[in-house]
């Protein structure tokens, strides 16, 4: 049982800081956003802005690659690219049905399996990187969709709260 004194979380909207660690990873300025995520998990002692922003910058750029038409095929061929790009910098980077099943559920499939926090975490900041690149964002693209991230992130950090 919780007492008093245990620390409970309680969710806040994205803060500016996480924004740009995630535009940072998303334009390849690693160590901004190492540092930046650092410091903001030594400022707030959680990630829990940051992992709604990915999450909804993840799911608006797979629907705007993917929907409304696409196939299994089409999802399992994505993958095997983007793991074949990714084979030459590490083996096992990221996770084949993992990375197929974040891609069906942000299109809105069913998905039965639970996988392991760290390969979904790891399969949608790489899908999501790639969508990025191969959606051709310029930089107000980038913050038009980092916006509208922040803003579905808010909402869903909203309802949690409820």
């Amino acid at each position: 049982m919780a007492s008093v004194t245990d620390p409970v979380w309680v969710p806040r909207p994205v803060s500016d800081l996480e924004m740009a660690v995630l535009r940072g990873w998303l334009t390849a300025d690693g160590e901004m956003a190492r540092g930046s995520f650092t410091e903001q998990l030594a400022v707030v002692g959680d990630a829990n802005g940051l992992t709604m922003l990915v999450y909804a910058a993840f799911v608006i750029a797979v629907r705007r690659k993917f929907a409304p038409r696409y196939s299994r095929a089409d999802l399992i061929s994505y993958i095997a690219q983007l793991r074949a790009g990714l084979q030459s910098e590490e083996p096992g980077l990221l996770d084949p049905l993992t990375a197929e099943d974040e891609l069906s559920a942000a299109l809105g499939e069913p998905v039965a399996t639970t996988r392991e926090l760290g390969f979904v975490a790891a399969a949608r900041i790489f899908i999501l990187i790639d969508m990025v690149v191969s959606l051709d964002l310029d930089d107000e693209a980038l913050t038009d969709l980092l916006n509208q991230a922040r803003d579905s992130a808010n909402q869903m950090l909203e309802r949690i709260s409820h």
